[in-house]
């Protein structure tokens, strides 16, 4: 039995969280000697575990007893679920449950929900109307998109490694791959990638490769051009800015140019896979200088040679008239080979050397004389005149002059074309019989006399 000199107090009976500790010691009082159910001899103990725990005590005036128990409140326990795996662009809500004081998650929020949609660990801890703390931890895995990056550009003769990036389980490529993360494309287009997880979650993107050529500039066309021709310059086709100049003085922006002038001339390529540059030297050859010389006028039994005028040099001839061509250096024309009163004949000069070509014409014409040899002047409009044939083509200055056999003018006229009536300068019908006519003719730019004479039969006249 206690000395009732003495007395101890551990406290009431308590609840504690499991996993808490508390420190069990008397209320009041320093002894001599304290001895512990568990052994311990020390004034305080501390404790973890439920159970009866007694305390006995002495001093200078006995000894004294208590005991105490310690029950467990039991621990909280939120539960966020199996670690879990999400597609992208998938969002799940975790909840450790509900009935608890408190929430606190990883990132320090405090609702009783949170909210997923990216890769990471997941962490709540709760708290319960007993001040008890829980927790628990969750990863989840977000499946990530396939994503080839933004389209890319190709220089010809290049390689460039498409990536479709670590970590899926399956890869299917456009090309025909299967299985790998990398392909190489050495030409342009669009390429794809199917991938997949072992779990699913699929996704695809596409890329497209702008296939540009290496500049690698030219120019064709021809090194020389004649006087007042056009010749075309071109470069490469391709994807490329063009840029033309003529003696460094800029020209134009387009594959092609048109010129008319000699000169040094130099064409620069570019894009993005760098620049280039060609030149080409363009001769102006002169034209050869042909002078086939004035028109010309042939009368019966007449006879010219053209020949033109072309200086020193080789040179290949072509004459092109009405009925033929040749291929001489003159070209011999006689008045019976002009049959529609005039002839334009071109003669077509090449330059044996540089190919420049020129030409000239000229127009030969020929002096035809028709004139009726008997005439009828009786009023009855049939052959009552004397006058041109169909082929008269005079133009110029000219005078016709009818004499009768004994040498007397009995008509003239600076206007053959109107004819003559057969009558003389007092208006009477003149006496039938034989006359002469005489026909003085002014042509041509130098004014070149021709006289022609002929015969004459008047009937009808009933003189």
């Amino acid at each position: 039995m206690d000395d009732p000199a003495i007395a101890i107090e551990l406290g009431n009976d308590t609840i504690i969280c499991t996993n808490d500790q508390i420190v069990l010691q008397p209320l009041f009082g320093i002894f001599n000697a304290y001895l512990w159910s568990t052994g311990e001899t020390t004034s305080s103990i501390t404790v973890t575990l439920p159970d009866t725990y007694w305390l006995e005590v002495e001093s200078g005036c006995g000894t004294a007893y208590d005991t105490i128990t310690i029950g467990n409140w039991p621990e909280p326990d939120p539960d966020l679920g199996e670690d879990l795996t999400l597609c992208y662009g998938e969002t799940t809500l975790l909840e450790p449950g509900i009935g608890y004081s408190t929430y606190l998650w990883q990132d320090n929020t405090t609702l009783p929900f949170f909210s997923v949609t990216q890769n990471g660990i997941y962490y709540v801890e709760v708290t319960d109307i007993h001040g008890c703390v829980g927790s628990d931890t969750v990863y989840i895995d977000v499946a990530n998109i396939v994503d080839l990056g933004e389209d890319l550009i190709l220089c010809t003769g290049e390689t460039i490694t498409l990536d479709a990036g670590f970590g899926f389980d399956y890869y299917t490529w456009s090309t025909g791959d299967y299985g790998v993360e990398t392909i190489d494309v050495t030409t342009g287009g669009y390429y794809s990638v199917n991938v997949n997880y072992y779990f699913g979650c699929p996704s695809e993107d596409t890329i497209y490769i702008e296939e540009f050529p290496v500049p690698e500039a030219s120019i064709t066309g021809d090194d020389m051009l004649c006087e007042g021709e056009t010749i075309t310059l071109s470069g490469p086709e391709g994807n490329f800015t063009y840029y033309w100049f003529r003696d460094n003085n800029s020209i134009s922006d387009q594959p092609s140019i048109d010129i008319t002038q000699g000169g040094n001339y130099k064409l620069t390529l570019e894009n993005v896979c760098g620049d280039s540059t060609a030149y080409k030297e363009v001769t102006l050859n002169p034209l050869p200088d042909v002078d086939l010389g004035n028109d010309v006028t042939l009368f019966p039994g007449d006879n010219i040679e053209l020949k033109p005028d072309v200086g020193t040099g080789n040179y290949t001839y072509i004459w092109i008239w009405e009925n033929g061509t040749s291929s001489t250096n003159t070209l011999p024309v006689n008045y019976s080979q002009i049959t529609n009163g005039q002839d334009i004949i071109i003669v077509q000069i090449t330059d044996t050397e540089t190919t420049c070509e020129n030409s000239d014409e000229i127009i030969v014409e020929v002096f035809n004389v028709e004139v009726p040899i008997v005439i009828t002047p009786n009023g009855d409009g049939d052959n009552d005149r004397f006058e041109p044939g169909k082929g008269w083509n005079v133009t110029g200055n000219h005078k016709m002059i009818v004499f009768n056999r004994w040498g007397e003018k009995v008509w003239e006229s600076s206007d053959f074309t109107s004819g003559w009536d057969g009558k003389n300068k007092n208006g009477n019908y003149v006496a039938e019989g034989t006359y002469f006519w005489v026909l003085e003719v002014h042509y041509g730019p130098d004014n070149i006399k021709k006289v022609y004479k002929g015969s004459l039969t008047v009937l009808g006249t009933g003189s």
